[in-house]
């Protein structure tokens, strides 16, 4: 009740400044595409960070020139060209190879990139970049996306540099046909899909014509409500996103693309190239959705995400604790794949030791009468686990794993 509470009270505080300040501004006078953007503009609630480095959502979206011609960044090329403090030209016409080079070490980031984004974006205002697409596959729609940079990925996987986007479909031909037009549908991208709405859909959330979008904590990916989510595919992202509250609204700066920028005719990834699902990723116009935005929403789209359980439990709490922790200890031995490796040969050199110490053995007497060593213990374990393997192994695997999150989490 007091995350609805506190959700209410944030809306409505919201509703409160736009009713003070005259409603939706007015934009006499102005190009119809950009009166679209800003009629629809985002809120975005971002989940509140009690302190600095703690837990919560350190980010906001960001302008892209809060990571271009900066001394501490640099601009790779395939062949190992650095061009230093890149700007926005340095950009234009790279393609694939190329990667943008942040401070910091993305696979064990600490609380470096949380400490260099709060230097880079300083008065620098919270922005989402508008842009008005057709589908040649769907004539008579239109599409008003809105897209979402961030700096840093921490999520189960992590990388520098993050592009998010919603997306509103019009039953209009031109952005001043849609201006007299009510919306069709929305779609929330998530990981590597997305979740859609009818316009009138009571999951919906709006303040007047503004959508209401609530980034997950550390992964930024889009949803409609705030919960924690279950995710089992790459589409839908695999482990648990947060979107609950408190959250802290804010209503980012809308800047109106033309798709002819400098930066937008970058093709390379917009962070450090890194091991495995870590890469920086690719901007926007590298996306299907870019220039088939209707059939993005419709081949990959999800009428809902899956909301766990309210009241939580060993099974929620478990299986959130392992998919992160299993994937931090892979990201660690990505990182460190000498130390790791040589801590789990050691781990398994110590249980070898163990067995190897004993003198008793499955064949002889398994009655607890007697005090056992060590060795004795883990080899009765194995025989154990050998004759009621199928109901004991699952509970050992979920242990593991489990042991080893926290491993990861410590780190």
């Amino acid at each position: 009740m007091r995350v609805r509470r506190a959700a209410a009270t944030m809306l409505t505080s919201v509703v409160a400044l736009l009713v003070a300040a005259g409603g939706t501004p007015a934009h006499a006078g102005a190009d119809p595409q950009d009166e679209l953007a800003q009629r629809y503009s985002p809120i975005v609630v971002v989940p509140e960070q009690a302190g600095p480095c703690g837990a919560g959502e350190p980010y906001r979206p960001a302008p892209v020139d809060t990571v271009l011609g900066r001394a501490d960044v640099t601009l790779v090329g395939p062949d190992g060209q650095r061009i230093a403090a890149p700007t926005a030209a340095d950009l234009a016409g790279k393609a694939g190879g190329w990667y943008l080079d942040l401070p910091g070490n993305p696979l064990s980031p600490g609380c470096s990139y949380e400490r260099w984004y709060r230097d880079a974006a300083a008065e620098r205002p919270s922005t989402v970049y508008a842009h008005i697409a057709e589908d040649p596959d769907h004539p008579g729609m239109l599409a008003l996306q809105y897209w979402f940079f961030w700096v840093y990925n921490d999520w189960n996987d992590r990388h520098e540099g993050d592009w998010e986007m919603v997306q509103i479909l019009f039953p209009a031909d031109t952005a001043e046909a849609a201006l007299g037009t009510t919306p069709a549908s929305v779609a929330y991208a998530q990981h590597e899909g997305s979740e859609v709405s009818e316009w009138s859909d009571p999951k919906l959330r709006r303040v007047g014509d503004h959508v209401v979008v609530y980034p997950a904590a550390g992964s930024h990916a889009a949803y409609f409500t705030q919960a924690r989510w279950f995710g089992k595919s790459a589409a839908a992202g695999f482990g648990c996103d947060d979107t609950r509250a408190p959250g802290v609204a804010i209503e980012p700066t809308v800047v109106m693309t033309s798709g002819e920028e400098p930066w937008l005719q970058f093709s390379g990834r917009w962070g450090q190239k890194a091991p495995s699902f870590n890469n920086g990723p690719t901007g926007p116009t590298t996306k299907t959705q870019w220039t088939s935005p209707v059939s993005w929403q419709q081949d990959e789209g999800r009428d809902s995400a899956v909301p766990l359980p309210t009241v939580g439990g060993p099974a929620v709490s478990s299986f959130c604790a392992i998919t992160q922790g299993a994937s931090l200890l892979f990201i660690a031995l990505l990182d460190h794949p000498l130390l790791i490796g040589a801590a789990l040969l050691s781990a398994l050199a110590a249980l070898v030791v163990l067995i190897r110490a004993t003198r008793w053995r499955s064949g002889g007497d398994r009655r607890p009468d007697r005090e056992r060593r060590a060795g004795q213990v883990v080899t009765a374990s194995f025989g154990l686990l050998f004759h009621n393997g199928r109901a004991l192994w699952p509970v050992m695997t979920l242990t593991a794993l489990t042991q080893a999150g926290m491993l990861a989490l410590d780190r």
